[in-house]
């Protein structure tokens, strides 16, 4: 399916908004180490968003093979290696897929965090 350019234009907002959600966010996620810096995440997380918005009718584990084969073109430096950024990759496919879920019926609904509980989305 092509992308027309609103679609482009609305893409890259919504990036825009999840960086700088991650940026102020990151810190508080269980798999980011003290000092851990958000440059080293920030390819991860924009990695998911893409993913997500290229593939929303797939979940997470059925593309985490491609994923994975693809971190190394899409790490853009980042020094983390895919079992470091691969919660960060879930972090944010899951914070999107959650977000149009809710823009699309108005109702929140009950994720699963990467560390294992559960939050209210």
């Amino acid at each position: 399916m092509a992308a027309s350019a609103g679609d482009s234009g609305s893409a890259a907002a919504a990036q825009a908004k999840d960086d700088t959600y991650w940026f102020e966010n990151y810190a508080s996620r269980p798999y980011v180490g003290a000092g851990e810096d958000y440059v080293d995440y920030a390819p991860a997380f924009l990695y998911g968003v893409v993913w997500y918005q290229s593939n929303p009718e797939r979940r997470f584990e059925d593309c985490e093979g491609e994923l994975a084969n693809g971190w190394d073109s899409a790490r853009a430096g980042s020094p983390l290696d895919w079992t470091k950024a691969k919660p960060a990759v879930r972090d944010a496919w899951y914070r999107v897929s959650d977000l149009e879920a809710r823009a699309e019926v108005g109702t929140q609904r009950t994720v699963v965090d990467v560390a294992g509980g559960t939050n209210p989305g």
